[in-house]
């Protein structure tokens, strides 16, 4: 077995045995920001959603709040599978919708065995 597919079961037992604890979120892949100036308006428009996926969202750490300006602090980071989202790049420009609200994507950390995604995110 290569690290790589002893990395994605390993993450694939992580998430079953986090089922408790875990939400179902959607993930909205978009198109960049637009500004349409003849009615001073920003859109922003879904190329795909992802809907259902399990995700593990959690608090930051004291440390992991400190690194970012007041304006700018994420309040929470989102732990996705990186195969239910294999399809596409997350980028900053997409956002994810969980049972409480959208979250803006604020950082994106991916493990170098491509075997999860960390999202660090705020309420939108």
């Amino acid at each position: 077995m290569s690290v790589k597919e002893i990395a994605n079961s390993l993450v694939g037992q992580a998430f079953e045995f986090l089922s408790s604890i875990m939400t179902t979120v959607t993930y909205h892949h978009t198109n960049p920001t637009v500004y349409t100036p003849s009615t001073t308006s920003f859109s922003r428009t879904d190329l795909t959603s992802v809907t259902n996926i399990g995700a593990v969202i959690v608090s930051l750490t004291d440390e992991e709040l400190s690194r970012s300006p007041v304006g700018e602090r994420p309040t929470s980071k989102c732990f996705i599978k990186k195969a239910d989202i294999s399809t596409f790049t997350p980028k900053l420009d997409d956002y994810i919708t969980a049972p409480y609200g959208n979250l803006e994507i604020l950082e994106i950390v991916r493990d170098p065995t491509e075997s999860v995604v960390i999202f660090y995110v705020r309420g939108k």
